[in-house]
């Protein structure tokens, strides 16, 4: 029995698509690399850091200044959604425990 080995032919054409795919592969690091460097110049200098009361307070038009988050009058929620005539509802939180370390927070709107 005699063995023989078996060579694939190699052709130039093998060559060059494995050329193209790792020029592709480099040049998608290069952008990876390009764009997370580029995020990370644009962040603020305090890291991002500020509390959502400081973003809020910023941000919120003048009829809402002074009011709790989320507990604003109807003046409030004009200037803030940009709509005229909206009517105030309330809502009751109710919790329930099924589970140890599990909380489920349900909204229930009034009755009409």
């Amino acid at each position: 029995m005699k063995i023989e080995k078996i060579s694939s032919p190699k052709r130039s054409s093998d060559a060059y698509s494995l050329a193209g795919i790792a020029a592709l592969l480099a040049v998608a690091i290069v952008t990876v690399i390009a764009s997370a460097a580029l995020a990370f110049a644009q962040m603020p200098a305090n890291g991002g850091s500020m509390t959502k009361g400081n973003r809020l307070s910023s941000e919120l038009p003048m009829s809402c200044k002074g009011q709790t988050w989320g507990n604003w009058n109807a003046s409030c929620l004009e200037s803030l959604s940009g709509k005229t005539g909206l009517r105030m509802v309330g809502a009751t939180t109710a919790a329930d425990q099924p589970e140890a370390n599990t909380t489920v927070l349900v909204r229930q709107a009034p009755a009409s």
